[in-house]
């Protein structure tokens, strides 16, 4: 979001607020504010619509985190698909090439588990436990929403 958006952004939190019953204060909007800056505005406005429409959690004043979820999914959801990346790859491409993913978070996490090549090593009955110890270790990173350093590209036989 820009500065443009802040009236509209102050003027959804507080009918937001409302809803639940709450006045916000200037410093609650302004920590909103600051938490959500990053996304676009009308992508916030709709996650924070499909928040007021979970029967599961709506009935609870959204919090940052809640919203952010709205938005990405969880970060079981991103390792699960990351997952589906990567072992679609080992399927199609096997060890032979080079790959590159567009997520660094794979990258990082296949480095750590000993490479590209290791995955070529391992057996069908080792697949389930290298998907569980791939999506526990992705979740770690995504969730701690740091930098990472990360190999560029993920070196095949050839």
């Amino acid at each position: 979001m820009n500065q443009s958006d802040y009236d509209n952004f102050v003027d959804v939190m507080q009918l937001v607020s409302e809803q639940y019953g709450k006045k916000p204060s200037d410093g609650l909007i302004s920590l909103y504010w600051q938490g959500l800056k990053a996304y676009e505005f009308p992508s916030v406005r709709e996650a924070i619509g499909k928040h007021l429409a979970n029967t599961d959690t709506g009935q609870f004043m959204p919090k940052i985190a809640d919203i952010i979820r709205m938005m990405q999914g969880t970060s079981l959801d991103s390792a699960l698909s990351a997952w589906s990346k990567v072992d679609r790859a080992v399927r199609d491409v096997g060890p032979y090439e080079t790959v590159v993913f567009d997520d660094p978070i794979i990258h990082k996490v296949l480095h750590d588990m000993g490479g590209w090549l290791m995955l070529s090593e391992k057996t069908e009955n080792d697949w389930p436990f290298i998907a569980k110890e791939f999506e526990n270790r992705y979740r770690g990173f995504k969730s701690r929403n740091e930098r990472i350093e990360y190999p560029a590209r993920l070196i095949g036989l050839f």
